[in-house]
Parts: C-alpha cells; structure tokens; sequence
C-alpha cells in the first residue's frame, strides 16, 4: 500500500460556527482515513504537511492569512455539506502528482 497523505487539520477559534466542525472533521477521518494522516495542528507547528485543511465555522476567511508552507483547502460554512467530496478530489489530484 502507498504512503499515506499526511493532512494538517486547522480549527478556527469557534467564535461564531454556523455548523458542526468536529462532525465534518470526523466525516473526513471515516471516508479518507484509509489513504491520509489526518493530524489537528496548530499555527506553532513546524510540522510538514501535504495539505491543510481548515476547517473554519463561518463565511469570514480569518485563518487564509497564514502561510503553511502547503497547498491549502478551505472548509466553511457554504461548502461544508460537500466537504468529503472536495477533499477527496483533492486528495486524490495529489497523489497522482
């Protein structure tokens, strides 16, 4: 079996979610576990990582102010009901580079 991804999960703060962010995080880990490392992180981490996602509760872009050294994909509340979806296309246009 192929390596691994290994993802970076960044949560914004939770000031003001508009839904589940643990549940969409889960949802990931169950449908893409089998081919990525999903590892939560923080900003301080000098871990590397083949994407991040963050997964942000709300329509602000607060957390796309950091520069992670990685590709990143957003999550948030306008495409979190198709998050699975988005991150194994993704996931998938990685692995085949």
């Amino acid at each position: 079996m192929a390596e691994k991804l290994k993802v970076g999960i960044m949560f914004c703060g939770g000031c003001n979610t508009y839904y589940d962010r643990e549940e969409v995080y889960l949802k990931l880990c169950d449908a893409l576990g089998d081919i990525c490392d999903f590892k939560p992180s923080s900003y301080l981490t000098d871990e590397r990582f083949d994407l991040v996602i963050i997964i942000n509760g709300c329509p602000s872009v607060c957390m796309l102010d950091t520069d992670f050294g990685t590709e990143t994909f957003l999550i948030n509340n306008t495409n979190q009901e198709n998050a699975v979806e988005l991150i194994s296309a993704k996931v998938h246009m990685i692995m085949q580079k």
